[in-house]
């Protein structure tokens, strides 16, 4: 092939290569010098951003350890359906760059709210400095951006019309600026506070800078405030409540912390023992938001079938075969039955799949969110120390149990136990 033809082939191949798996592309790349030239700087644009541009920072990957130049999956920043045995194609790379959006999941089909139940009526965003509605009328709450209006959601059923004077105002705001939902409610002294952005046991769950309040405050020796009941006695594990599809604040609102894909700059880093591993390339505050676990939600039959399928592809690899399906079981109050909640990042997910086991509990402190008018929580990262920038990222996968033949682990802390947890899917 000479240069005309192999530099009119490249330029026919250009919205055809972002699509293709590295085999394909390493395929494609031996036919002729100009098309090798084009695998390599796709290649080198997708080590760039493991994000496909889907996060508000590129996603650098590095490695010093082997020649593979990045992790190959479908990128998701929220849990999603599960897919079919073929995934969807994702664009990744080149110069039409991804195609995707911060909005779109490139196919995937991600679970939405079931908005049948109540949740919080602020429709500018949601405080707990608001002293919505007190006294028979609305108060802007030191806010420049309009009336911030909040109904009791427990009395939505008592709403009245608005009451004011001929010219369409009630207490200096005008009528058609209020919400029906957020007018004057009869007989009640003072709305309740906002129900959402709580963890479980009825605390407000963030701070002012939207880290997560019980981390930040200096209670215990981890910095956990263990006074009250948000914590699960059997994983350690908190429960926040956040404003979710049956809310009418917006995604600016300051209860929706954990639904922006992920919040501070990171980097995919591979080591020689421990494969891909993720670390911060920004200092983080104690509390902050992270990231959440994205993959496919499965069912408990759907996640002992791809396990069974993982190991059996596993037996016939010479190398072991890394997967990151997560199994968590939230025992309920009366301990007769607990709920699993089965994600699995193997093929579709974030991130988060590359964050590695620590024995000493790591740095990041996983956290269930239950957004209001869903039925299945997220979960959650958050920092749980003051992280330094270039320091990995790691957190407890669980308990170790004794005389397990699990794989080896290699987190390198002082309370290695030498193995990673494990248990029947």
């Amino acid at each position: 092939m000479d240069a005309i033809e192999s530099g009119g082939a490249v330029r026919g191949m250009e919205e055809v290569l972002p699509w293709l798996a590295p085999r394909e592309l390493a395929s494609i790349a031996c036919t002729c010098r100009a098309m090798a030239f084009a695998v390599a700087s796709l290649t080198h644009l997708r080590a760039s951003d493991l994000a496909r541009g889907l996060e508000s920072w590129p996603v650098p990957v590095l490695n010093a350890v082997d020649r593979l130049r990045y992790p190959y999956f479908v990128y998701s920043r929220f849990c999603s359906l599960p897919s079919s045995a073929i995934l969807p194609r994702q664009p990744w790379g080149g110069r039409i760059g991804c195609n995707l959006n911060a909005d779109s999941q490139g196919g995937l089909l991600v679970l939405q709210g079931v908005s049948t139940v109540v949740g919080c009526r602020c429709f500018v965003g949601c405080s707990e400095n608001f002293s919505c509605m007190r006294n028979g009328g609305p108060e802007k709450s030191g806010l420049s951006n309009g009336p911030s209006v909040c109904a009791d959601y427990h009395m939505e059923n008592r709403v009245s019309d608005c009451v004011g004077s001929s010219s369409g105002t009630w207490d200096g705001i005008l009528c058609s600026s209020v919400p029906k939902k957020a007018r004057r409610l009869d007989n009640f002294e003072r709305c309740a506070a906002c129900p959402c952005g709580r963890t479980s046991d009825g605390q407000h769950a963030y701070d002012s800078n939207s880290r997560l309040q019980f981390l930040t405050r200096q209670d215990g020796n981890d910095g956990i405030d263990r006074r009250g009941t948000m914590l699960n006695e059997d994983f350690g594990i908190p429960s926040v409540q956040e404003c979710g599809a049956a809310c009418l604040c917006d995604a600016t609102c300051k209860h929706r912390v954990s639904q922006q894909g992920i919040a501070v700059k990171v980097s995919v880093v591979r080591q020689r023992l421990k494969g891909w591993s993720l670390y911060s390339d920004q200092a983080i505050a104690k509390g902050t938001f992270v990231c959440e676990y994205a993959g496919e939600l499965l069912t408990t039959p759907g996640a002992r079938a791809r396990q069974q399928l993982y190991d059996t592809m596993s037996s016939q690899q010479q190398q072991k075969f890394s997967t990151a399906l997560l199994v968590l079981r939230e025992h309920l109050p009366s301990q007769q039955a607990c709920l699993r909640l089965n994600i699995d990042a193997t093929r579709v997910g974030n991130v988060a799949r590359f964050i590695n086991h620590a024995c000493d509990g790591g740095n990041l402190l996983p956290c269930l969110i239950r957004l209001r008018g869903s039925l299945i929580p997220k979960l959650a990262f958050f920092a749980k120390k003051d992280i330094l920038e270039g320091e990995e990222l790691t957190f407890s996968y669980g308990q170790v149990e004794e005389g397990s033949k699990s794989q080896p682990c290699f987190c390198g802390v002082a309370e290695c136990k030498g193995v990673l947890p494990s248990e029947q899917t």
